[in-house]
């Protein structure tokens, strides 16, 4: 349910854009603050599930690559 609503909160960015910034890229509103939080949110939720399913992490930024082919954190058992 937590996964449908952040995905629901995306949508703004496609109808209401003018409603997150207020100079653009970087002045966001408090809409766009909350967008641009649960989109962090969500990616840090999709590593870990990545991390506990043993999946590799492969990312590329500025032409350097970084693979993680092992869980570089621990998730404890509940």
């Amino acid at each position: 349910m937590a996964l449908i609503h952040i995905l629901l909160t995306f949508s703004p960015f496609v109808f209401f854009s003018e409603l997150l910034w207020t100079d653009a890229p970087f002045g966001l509103t408090l809409l766009g603050q909350y967008i641009i939080k649960n989109i962090i949110i969500l990616g840090v939720l999709v590593v870990m599930l990545l991390n506990k399913k043993g999946k590799t992490i492969s990312v590329s930024y500025l032409g350097n690559r970084l693979t993680l082919n092992q869980p570089f954190f621990e998730i404890p058992a509940l």
